[in-house]
């Protein structure tokens, strides 16, 4: 079964799981779904940036 790093990140990190095929992995997208009404919200772009800031480093496992 393919998990999301996500999924299993902590039990990577504790080492109670190991990866066997490290170079195999499948690429997905992220996206925000809001109201067009919000277009324009400080609080949205605020979301959206720190999104954007924290999960490149949330998803890595080294």
């Amino acid at each position: 079964m393919l998990r999301s790093i996500w999924n299993v990140q902590k039990e990577l990190i504790e080492g109670d799981l190991v990866r066997v095929l490290p170079s195999y992995g499948q690429q997905a997208d992220i996206h925000v779904i809001y109201s067009a009404r919000l277009e324009t919200s400080a609080k949205l772009r605020a979301c959206v940036l720190k999104l954007e800031q924290s999960l490149p480093g949330f998803l890595r496992v080294d």
